[in-house]
């Protein structure tokens, strides 16, 4: 990669000689470890040097990122024509990669607006909100005389079902599975502390990285206080910034980038859920639009209905419908959702790992053991959800949340339980659980296809 100006192709001499000698080395790294490289280099150096810029931008080209990738060449650009100076090869690449990426990605958006799916789009406007639940869960008085404890002298209730909150809610996603001795000794000793061990099936397993993920979690509800204190500050830019922290470390995991804290809007990506059901999310023009609106419905809630469980149901399911980011927004639905509850005593919500055929089910997701179609059209424009949690005729989106108000309760009284006496896991038979939900699952699956035979 060359070009005219030698802004572009210098290291710049700010540059300490331990970190010119790694970015000498670039060419040995993977496409994600650069990004990671010069990302920290423009979080050392301040991205007001073009070099990083242009660097950043070729290398997130090749991890998926186009759109993002044509935003800092259009800055380097910018900062350019600051000092009056232009550079012809960095106009041609961004006119280039935009008439690419601007045509690749409406050429996805076409294509999924021309499909036919299982359950289509709902913008927020259409969801009922869960007026019919007035009044507070049975075990809701209980859950807020536990959490009260976490104040009395010696206490580590507070900590601890924090910390596993920051393990399960990546669990559930299954971003990493970890042994249930090793789960209890991060809710017992925290996370640096902790020993990590994962499962064999455990997609991620770097225990380093594993941490430096729970940690982000934990600063991502550090950043909910002030919103708590007044919903006012509830704004999209306040959940893309959730997003970008809890994202911090995961952006880099797996074979695409996901930019931190940038919606679909701005990445231009279609998200499509596929397999037995198809499912089509917000289409990425209208994301940016739709959190406007979520923000200002949520915020009305939060400050006017009485139970808080609800409205807590109600954020994270249309905030999950929205799927406002490329990854990640399972965690920041139940962030975001855990506002009206933290607001009036309760602790955030957390689910357990043994809850997620439950958890899906409440939403009425499924988990379909089964093979997707993907092609570089979908891994480079298009969001694939390849874990097969697909949403069919949802009760919570006819405005019943009473299965998802009972997961939450149940998943916050579990892990008040853990946070109290970590003493190994409830009487529950998880795998039992999941291969009962997995054949479940199957046996819809086959009627499905059944009924379509038939016809």
């Amino acid at each position: 990669m060359s070009f005219e100006t030698p802004l572009l192709n210098e290291i710049p001499d700010v540059v300490s000689a331990s970190d010119r000698a790694r970015l000498k080395d670039v060419n040995a790294l993977s496409p994600m470890e650069c990004v990671k490289l010069l990302q920290e280099m423009i979080d050392t150096y301040s991205d007001s040097h073009p070099y990083f810029l242009v660097q950043l931008a070729h290398s997130l080209i090749q991890v998926g990122s186009g759109m993002i990738s044509v935003d800092f060449y259009r800055k380097a650009q910018h900062i350019l024509a600051g000092m009056n100076i232009v550079d012809s090869e960095l106009d041609r690449k961004i006119l280039k990669y935009y008439n690419i990426y601007e045509r690749s990605t409406r050429d996805a958006l076409t294509s999924s607006e021309k499909s036919t799916f299982t359950q289509d789009w709902k913008c927020t406007r259409e969801h009922k909100f869960p007026v019919t639940f007035p009044i507070l869960p049975a075990d809701a008085k209980y859950i807020k005389e536990q959490w009260a404890t976490r104040d009395d002298p010696g206490s580590t209730l507070g900590s601890a079902y924090m910390n596993k909150l920051a393990v399960d809610t990546s669990q559930v996603e299954s971003v990493f599975h970890l042994t249930d001795e090793s789960a209890l000794d991060i809710i017992k000793n925290g996370i640096s502390a902790g020993k990590i061990d994962t499962l064999p099936d455990s997609a991620l397993r770097d225990s380093g990285t594993i941490k430096e993920m729970m940690k982000d979690t934990l600063a991502a509800y550090d950043l909910l206080l002030p919103i708590v204190a007044d919903p006012e500050k509830l704004t999209p830019t306040a959940i893309c910034n959730i997003h970008a922290r809890v994202m911090n470390t995961c952006r880099y995991i797996g074979k695409h980038y996901t930019p931190p804290g940038r919606t679909r809007t701005e990445t231009q990506k279609t998200v499509v859920i596929m397999g037995a059901y198809t499912v089509r999310c917000c289409p990425f023009p209208e994301v940016d639009k739709e959190l406007e609106y979520i923000c200002r419905m949520a915020k009305q809630w939060i400050r006017t209905w009485r139970n808080p469980f609800a409205t807590a149901s109600w954020i994270h399911l249309i905030i999950a419908n929205c799927h406002p980011f490329d990854d990640g927004n399972g965690r920041v639905a139940r962030l975001i959702a855990s506002i009206p509850l933290i607001r009036n005593g309760y602790p955030p919500i957390s689910l357990n790992l043994h809850q997620t055929p439950d958890y899906y089910n409440s939403l009425r997701m499924v988990s379909l053991a089964l093979p997707i179609f993907s092609s570089a059209l979908l891994d480079k424009f298009t969001v694939v959800i390849s874990c097969m949690r697909i949403i069919t005729s949802a009760q919570a989106r006819d405005g019943d949340h009473a299965n998802l108000i009972n997961c939450v309760v149940e998943g916050i009284k579990e892990t008040l339980q853990y946070a109290k006496e970590p003493i190994g896991e409830p009487e529950v038979d998880t795998k039992a659980a999941s291969a009962a939900a997995r054949q479940k699952d199957k046996d819809v699956i086959a009627q499905v296809a059944a009924a379509a035979e038939k016809k």
